[in-house]
């Protein structure tokens, strides 16, 4: 399984800091391989991280609770959260998830 969608409760809410910027992760992937996110729409229809598999790309650089914005330039705000599990897991190629992380990527010197 690639992608995933929970409807399980949502883990608790750990707070994004109000100067954390929205930032662009990417990943290299084929159709059907999977990005380790598991996904829950959150309250006011934003889309969530529920949990995150050890070996992902995006491990220690996404953490549950954190808000994606838009994968790929598209916005899902308001969408279900398993289409948008299965919208990442057919994408092959560059994925890139625009949102906003409680650990941002270090800057570039």
């Amino acid at each position: 399984m690639g992608c995933g969608a929970s409807t399980a409760a949502p883990p608790p809410a750990v707070p994004i800091p109000p100067d954390s910027p929205p930032v662009t992760l990417t990943m290299e992937k084929d159709e059907g391989e999977s990005s380790g996110l598991t996904l829950f729409m959150g309250p006011y229809g934003f889309l969530r991280v529920y949990s995150i598999k050890p070996d992902s790309h995006f491990a220690g650089l996404i953490e549950p609770g954190d808000e994606l914005i838009e994968v790929n330039g598209a916005g899902f705000s308001g969408e279900d959260a398993e289409k948008v599990a299965d919208t990442i897991l057919s994408l092959r190629g560059t994925l890139e998830i625009y949102g906003r992380f409680k650990k941002p990527p270090p800057k570039e010197k």
